[in-house]
């Protein structure tokens, strides 16, 4: 149910509830992307937002939701 600040929360019994399974097992997909990120470095997956978030030495820069993959990073950081 979206709140004052525009963010959506689950409450049980609501649209979202239940709405997104949660992965126990990564996929293929997850493993291939990881095993290509670990060309740069070493990357830990964690089951995240029914996805899984890609962290690199404890800091969080990439989800993987079904065949997508969004990279995140810092304004700025690549000079």
């Amino acid at each position: 149910a979206p709140s004052k600040t525009g963010v959506a929360t689950l409450v049980p019994g609501s649209a979202w509830a239940g709405s997104v399974a949660p992965m126990t097992r990564r996929s293929e997909f997850v493993e291939h992307v990881v095993e290509t990120m670990r060309l740069f470095g070493p990357v830990e997956a964690k089951a995240m937002f029914g996805g899984w978030g890609l962290y690199h030495q404890g800091a969080f820069f990439a989800l993987v939701a079904g065949d997508l993959v969004a990279l995140f990073g810092r304004s700025g950081a690549a000079r």
